[in-house]
Formats: structure tokens, sequence, C-alpha cells
């Protein structure tokens, strides 16, 4: 699933038609049971949906959901991954999306899919198997104040593993109302943007590496 982000902000690019509309990893010392992490930060990419092309290009000005660093840790039976911001905005024009991946000793893997929509900006959470079927709730919070997204997971629903890896990224869907009603897009009007927590690139293929259960 090379296009992480890509695969849950289409869907979210989709709804809203309808409405109207380097990597630095840094193991922790001595603590087994969770990963810390920075991301390079105004390493945004940008796709324009009027761009016949749909090319990413690089977006360095943003800072709305540009990831400077993430956690990853066990907590109560639970995985928690946290992503932390530059700054995380809220507005009636933006659809803001976590998600990412979750890869088990099992070789088993889940996507795990946070997004808001107009006047809903707590978000509504999805987790799913490989095979697209949701399986368990999860838990999430956006945190506009101090700028951080998180997914709690319980470790039944991963069948308690004994070490998981993570794929983490963000995504926002900025568009213009009248333009999605009229339907002529033009450049500017419907835009993604995206940024892999653990990579400098848009393909948001990159791993952490094994965080193990305590």
């Amino acid at each position: 699933m090379p296009h992480l982000n890509l695969r849950a902000c289409r869907r979210a690019a989709t709804a809203a038609v309808a409405l109207t509309v380097v990597s630095l990893l840094s193991p922790a010392a001595a603590q087994g049971a969770e990963l810390r992490f920075a991301d390079s930060t105004r390493d945004v990419v940008k796709l324009d949906f009027a761009d016949e092309s749909f090319e990413p290009v690089a977006d360095p000005a943003t800072r709305n959901a540009d990831i400077k660093s993430g956690y990853i840790h066990y907590r109560k039976g639970r995985l928690v991954l946290r992503a932390n911001f530059v700054e995380l905005r809220r507005a009636s024009n933006i659809l803001t999306n976590f998600s990412g991946m979750v890869r088990t000793n099992e070789k088993r893997r889940w996507y795990y899919d946070v997004t808001t929509s107009p006047g809903r900006y707590a978000g509504h959470d999805t987790l799913e198997s490989a095979s697209g079927r949701g399986n368990c709730e999860i838990g999430h919070m956006f945190d506009y104040a101090e700028n951080f997204a998180r997914v709690s997971i319980p470790l039944r629903c991963l069948s308690h593993p004994k070490w998981v890896r993570i794929r983490m990224g963000a995504a926002t869907l900025t568009f213009d109302r009248a333009a999605l009603e009229s339907g002529e897009i033009k450049p500017g009007e419907l835009e993604l943007r995206m940024d892999d927590a653990l990579s400098d690139t848009s393909d948001f293929t990159a791993w952490s590496p094994r965080v193990r259960r305590g």
C-alpha cells in the first residue's frame, strides 16, 4: 500500500465533493516498549486536483499538519500513536486526516484512520484489516491547542502482538465550497497536502523500527 495517506484522503476528497464538496528516527534509550522520533519540518507536499498531472510538489511554507515528531508506546493494554505538529488548525474548509498502518510479528497489517469533516473537528476513526474489514473500536484525539493527534488501539484488536512497526502520516484537504458547487475547479480550489512522519519523501513507504511490548 504505497500511497498510504492518499488512500484515506481520496475518500475525504470524495466526501467533501459530496457535501457540496530526515526521518530522524532515534529509539528512546533504555526503553524497549516505546519509540520517540523527530521528523523534518517544512517537508509537506501538495497535490492540486485541478492539475491534470496530479504530481506532488514541495510546499515548505505550509505549517498546518506538518509533523515535527512522533511517539509510539504501549499503555494499559493499548498501543498509542501520537504525532506532534508545527501547527494544527481547524477551519470549515479544511478536512484533516491522521492515518497509517500497523504491522505485527504475526505478519498481519491494520490500517488506522482519523478524519474530520466540516463542523466535526473532533474527527471520526476507523481500524481496518488488510482485507478492508473493520474489526474494532479505537480511540483518538485531535488537540488543536497543543498541536497533536493521537490514536489509541486496544491490543486485543491487533491479536496482542509481541512487537509492531508503524507507518504514520497526516494530510489536509483544503477546498473552496463555491467552486465545488459550481463543478468547475480551478487551481488552488481543491488541494491535498501530506506529510509522511517517517520519511522526507511523499511515497509513504517508510516503516518505524520494531517497538516491542514490555
